[in-house]
């Protein structure tokens, strides 16, 4: 293709006057000089013919001289003075702005000569002086920043590494109430609301020079109005990446917080309350449901949304009722009654409806709203209880017969759908026959209603509450939407019965133990619930009390186990099962043996040995603990009379005597009858207990201590340190040892608090002369750190285990000081 004439002038043109060019580098030491000045050769294109608006661009060599040189192939971005350059040529100024290698120039041409094409398309620049003033990149930088942020509806601020304010747009001033200048220079958390100040300096501490963080915030303004900001913070860093201070963005979202909590209220309110609530439109299409709808009617939003309230409609109104009913709506505004609706299942309930017109600004009406609750259970129970009336006498709830015919119709009302879900809970008071038998049955009646009026604070309406029997209480909660709802429920009943309860001059706290079985999941029928109800609450007691238990299958196994092993329990006396061991006490002073611990054990025929653990508390809980405790005691003391009789050494015998056993009546007679009957002189016998046994009823305790110290009897306080350790009590009790617990003991020499805690129960022991039992020591350095303590006395592996009374016989006569 040939060469247009236009191309071939600009070719000619570009290498006549390209010697020119180079002739500008002789410029190049005034430029370092004088950074304006410079000579550009080239070929301009003009696109457009005009002289108003055209663009030119540089398409040939050229140049301009800077303080770092010569700077090629300048593209002249815009004309700002398109008058002075036309494409007819002539002398006259143009200003230009042009840029190379990221330098921003001010160009302006001097005598330029220019070759117009005659068409006004393209013109020849054939040599020009251009004056160029090159702008420094970092201030353009900054100017436009300038702008930038002081034009922004955003506020801007920059803080120090020290959290003064050395930058505040107007923005920011604006939104604080305050002039930039009062901003500058003030720390940044005088702005900032006091609670919100650690959170702010935090982000901060956290941020470092790196990242960048987003956090809400409330800031003061000037008239004390509290403002919720969105503030964006950047790092600023220095050399070697030192966090020099932060650049942040900050916007106002007070009203958009106002309004999305509100919306969300409205939407929580909506889907969250009991009842159940549906719009409609003008013409009774179904727009929304909420949550308690669906539960109540069976209909899911799918179902009903674009539909009319027809679908809910029973049969059981006439046509003049809801002729009446919309004449009500219409002309009032609003209508209340009881409706008769269907579920989904095809049960008909009874509803306690309102329905609200909602209008427009002009008044028209717009929307109705239905919201609604379901009446069925409280109508049928007003039916029945208008004839049979069963209720507890002393807390007015239903009793046992009651509760069963209740639950048995609700149940039945449910049919074969079963749904909505129930759940039944099973509530027992912890210890509540302490109580009983300790401030007397006019406390306990008193207690027991004011735990009923507790329960009932805690329920929702259509919730039943019943009373079995002593101080066992029945929830039934008829409209749990969920396991979670339950929870929530036995929690709140737990953490209200905790409460501190005044009964004239006393003061008592309380606990209780719930199991929970759920319909149909645990059961069909009433038998089935409350068994499994029964079964879970036994197992929170099990557990530890003071908490709630879900049933399971594997719970109904544990209870069978249970039950099984009470009632082996039980014969095991009979059996001749139990035999006691003996676990010896060494004298730290002497090294010789002092003493010995009397301690239970089972051997059943077919398990085998049974762990205390498993089977002292069963026993406490069941009362067999006192029979078991009596002849565990007699069985030791007959064969420590025996031992004394056949010239072993004299050690005391200690044997444990549990809360069970110390409220029992006739202990002090008992142990006394005991004595007696084996020949053990009472100064021989050492009685061990426990805090809590003590602490459990500190008045009657203490005159049951000092019947038996009466008699000569020593008394020690078990497992120091983990119960009350109250010095105030503790100084009142008649006892004359304290045993140290072995979870002290076992880390007294890796752990300082462990040691320090040990050093302060001999100091304590030493001060109110009572002697100190270390018990569950197993390694030499254990002993050697009681023996630098001057402790009184040590059990446990490292001297021996348990032992049968032969086994034990041998080490005593074997035994060589430690």
């Amino acid at each position: 293709m040939r060469e247009g004439k236009g191309n071939r002038v600009l070719r000619r043109c570009f290498f006549q006057y390209h010697g020119i060019c180079s002739g500008a580098k002789a410029v190049s030491a005034m430029a370092a000089r004088r950074r304006w000045i410079g000579i550009a050769v080239g070929v301009l294109v003009v696109v457009g013919g005009e002289a108003e608006g055209f663009c030119t661009t540089v398409v040939a060599k050229s140049m301009v001289i800077d303080r770092s040189g010569v700077a090629d192939r300048i593209s002249i971005a815009a004309v700002e003075s398109p008058g002075a350059v036309s494409p007819r040529g002539g002398p006259g100024p143009a200003d230009l702005v042009a840029s190379a290698d990221d330098t921003v120039a001010d160009i302006r041409l001097r005598w330029p000569v220019l070759i117009g094409t005659g068409s006004g398309l393209a013109v020849i620049l054939i040599g020009a002086m251009l004056f160029v003033r090159v702008t420094d990149p970092l201030r353009v930088s900054e100017q436009r920043f300038g702008r930038i942020v002081e034009t922004t509806a955003e506020g801007v601020v920059i803080i120090d590494s020290l959290l003064i304010v050395t930058y505040a747009n107007a923005a920011l001033a604006a939104m604080l109430g305050r002039a930039a200048a009062e901003i500058v220079g003030q720390p940044v958390v005088q702005f900032i609301q006091p609670s919100d100040r650690p959170r702010f300096r935090e982000v901060i501490r956290q941020q470092g020079p790196n990242g960048c963080l987003r956090r809400s915030l409330g800031l003061v303004h000037r008239d004390g109005r509290a403002l919720d900001v969105l503030i964006s913070l950047s790092p600023l860093v220095g050399r070697n990446n030192r966090f020099v201070g932060a650049f942040g963005l900050v916007t106002d979202i007070s009203e958009q917080n106002r309004v999305q909590a509100e919306l969300e209220m409205a939407a929580s309110v909506f889907h969250n309350t009991v009842e159940g609530i549906f719009v409609c439109d003008i013409d009774g299409t179904i727009l929304t449901v909420n949550t308690a709808f669906t539960t109540i009617t069976g209909f899911s939003a799918d179902e009903v949304v674009g539909k009319n309230p027809r679908i809910l409609k029973s049969g059981f109104h006439d046509a003049v009722f809801y002729e009446r009913m919309w004449l009500t709506l219409k002309t009032a505004g609003h209508w209340q009654g009881h409706i008769w609706n269907i579920r989904r299942s095809g049960e008909m309930f009874l509803e306690r409806a309102t329905i609200t017109t909602i209008r427009d600004a002009d008044g028209q009406p717009t929307r109705y709203v239905t919201i609604f609750d379901d009446i069925t259970e409280l109508h049928r129970k007003e039916q029945r209880l208008t004839h049979q009336v069963r209720h507890d006498t002393l807390t007015g709830l239903p009793n046992r017969e009651q509760i069963s015919e209740i639950l048995t119709e609700i149940l039945d009302d449910r049919g074969a759908m079963r749904s909505p879900p129930l759940a039944l809970l099973f509530l027992d008071i912890d210890r509540f026959q302490t109580i009983n038998d300790s401030l007397g049955h006019v406390i306990g009646d008193r207690l027991l209603v004011a735990v009923a009026k507790r329960i009932s604070s805690c329920v929702r309406a259509g919730d039943v509450i019943g009373r079995l029997g002593g101080d066992e209480f029945v929830i039934i909660a008829t409209q749990m939407q969920s396991g979670d709802a339950v929870s929530l429920l036995a929690d709140r009943i737990l953490a209200t019965l905790s409460q501190p309860l005044f009964l004239g001059d006393n003061e008592l706290r309380i606990t209780a133990s719930i199991g929970i079985s759920l319909f149909p999941d645990d059961g069909t029928d009433v038998s089935t619930l409350m068994k499994n109800a029964d079964v879970a609450m036994y197992q929170a007691k099990e557990q530890g009390r003071a908490i709630f238990r879900y049933f399971t299958a594997d719970m109904n196994r544990r209870m069978l186990q249970r039950l099984k092993l009470e009632t082996d329990l039980r014969k095991a006396l009979e059996r001749h099962e139990f035999d006691v061991f003996y676990q010896p006490k060494m004298n730290l002073a002497t090294g010789s043996l002092s003493g010995m611990e009397a301690l239970v054990r089972w051997f059943h025929p077919e398990r085998g040995m049974i762990s205390p653990v498993d089977f002292i508390p069963l026993a406490e809980e069941t009362g067999l603990i006192v029979p078991l405790g009596e002849w565990v005691l007699r069985t030791a003391c007959r064969q420590a009379q025996e031992w004394r009789r056949s010239g072993l050494p004299p050690l005391r015998l200690a044997v444990n005597l549990s809360a069970r056993q110390l409220r029992s009546p006739g202990l002090a007679a008992m142990i006394a009858a005991v004595l007696s009957e084996t020949g053990l002189d009472p100064t021989a016998l050492e009685l061990e207990l426990t805090e809590s046994a003590v602490m459990s009823d500190i008045d009657h305790g203490i005159e049951v201590l000092k019947a038996l110290r009466a008699q000569g009897i020593r008394l020690s306080i078990d497992d120091f340190g983990t119960g009350y350790s109250s010095l105030s009590y503790l100084k009142r009790f008649p006892i004359d040892t304290l045993k140290i617990d072995r979870s002290f003991i076992s880390d007294i020499t890796n752990d300082g608090d462990a040691a320090m805690m040990v050093e302060g129960i001999i100091g304590l022991s030493r001060a109110l002369r009572l002697s100190v039992v270390a018990e569950g020591v197993e390694t030499l350095d254990q002993l050697a750190f009681l023996r630098g303590q001057n402790c009184t006395e040590m059990q446990g592996y490292l001297l021996s285990p348990p032992l049968p009374a032969a086994a034990f016989c041998e080490l005593v006569l074997a035994h060589e000081p430690m």
